[in-house]
């Protein structure tokens, strides 16, 4: 490295301005040294800066770009005992389902416009955003947890972003609203799915969840007859061919 490219010239020093922040690329505020998974975190960054809506990604700017959740979501675990249950899982399993609910989309209705597509994208990314009032920094359930169910804090916890789609995408935020209430387990809200993207982030969720969990049931033992994992029990056949 030549002597000149190894200095920094720092010329002004101040704390950003309010219209600073807002002109900074999407998501540009996230600390990567507080992700125990940073690869994890890239791989979010790159898939919103992607989205062609630009409503979606200054909605995701609104939800994610906060302090008082932001490291939370980062560093949580995505459940205490079971699937994704390490730091930074919360992250990973979040980006898990929303890539899943992509493809399935993607797979089973390849004439949907990119706009529905971006949208499931965003409800599956964000699906588990309430487990940030049930986790604190170090990954250990609070109060809330015990209190609340994680589901019924999702809304709250995107209600900033929210309030600006029901101004900027109205049709969207009402979208979103739908598809993380009514897919809820025995449909806890009382509405049934009425778009396939529900039922795509609902699958994504189970199958993103399940997938993990088999794989900490084997992870000490041949991946071939019956793994147990708490009280889940799995089975894996062998594919070895018997002369």
């Amino acid at each position: 490295m030549a002597p000149e490219e190894s200095e920094i010239l720092l010329t002004e020093v101040r704390r950003p301005l309010q219209a600073d922040i807002a002109n900074l690329p999407v998501l540009q505020t996230l600390p990567r040294t507080c992700c125990p998974k940073p690869e994890a975190l890239d791989q979010l960054i790159t898939a919103v800066r992607s989205l062609e809506s630009a409503p979606m990604q200054v909605f995701i700017k609104r939800v994610l770009e906060r302090r008082d959740r932001l490291e939370i979501f980062l560093k949580a675990p995505a459940s205490k005992n079971y699937h994704h249950n390490e730091p930074g899982g919360l992250l990973a399993h979040s980006l898990d389902v929303a890539q899943n609910v992509l493809r399935m989309a993607q797979i089973n209705e390849p004439e949907m416009p990119r706009g529905l597509q971006e949208l499931g994208f965003v409800a599956g990314l964000l699906h588990d955003i309430g487990k940030t009032y049930t986790y604190d920094m170090c990954g250990k359930p609070t109060a809330a947890a015990r209190l609340c169910d994680h589901a019924d804090l999702t809304l709250e916890a995107c209600a900033s972003g929210l309030a600006y789609l029901d101004k900027a995408d109205p049709d969207s935020a009402l979208a979103l609203r739908h598809i993380w209430t009514c897919a809820s387990p025995g449909a806890r809200y009382g509405a049934a799915p009425a778009m396939t993207l529900a039922r795509y982030v609902r699958d994504a969720d189970a199958q993103s969840a399940m997938a993990d969990n088999q794989r900490k049931a084997y992870r000490k033992r041949k991946p071939m007859g019956f793994g147990r994992l708490g009280n889940n029990v799995y089975w894996r056949p062998s594919t070895e061919a018997h002369v």
